[in-house]
């Protein structure tokens, strides 16, 4: 019998999705930063790849909330581009 893939929950529309239709962002003791190959350990938030999960993330400060770390200006810009990227693709 096959294992089913994990699922993890978008923190904005939370809907459950497989882990790697989501992007990670984790809290490790250099703060919050996008975890594109879910590697890093620490605390780790999902989102969406979509810009209207992305932006709402950023602007309700739903990442502060999950991980108790304010995002910063470079990782809300990648979260941006990788959602700009995920909709090209689709």
């Amino acid at each position: 019998m096959a294992a089913s893939a994990p699922e993890r929950m978008c923190i904005v529309c939370r809907a459950r999705r497989p882990q790697g239709a989501l992007l990670r962002v984790s809290r490790g003791s250099d703060g919050p930063r996008v975890d594109g190959g879910r590697r890093r350990a620490g605390r780790g938030a999902y989102v969406c790849r979509t810009d209207r999960c992305v932006e709402t993330a950023i602007t309700r400060q739903a990442f502060r909330r999950a991980l108790g770390a304010e995002l910063t200006a470079a990782a809300a810009a990648e979260l941006r581009r990788l959602a700009a990227d995920a909709a090209m693709t689709d």
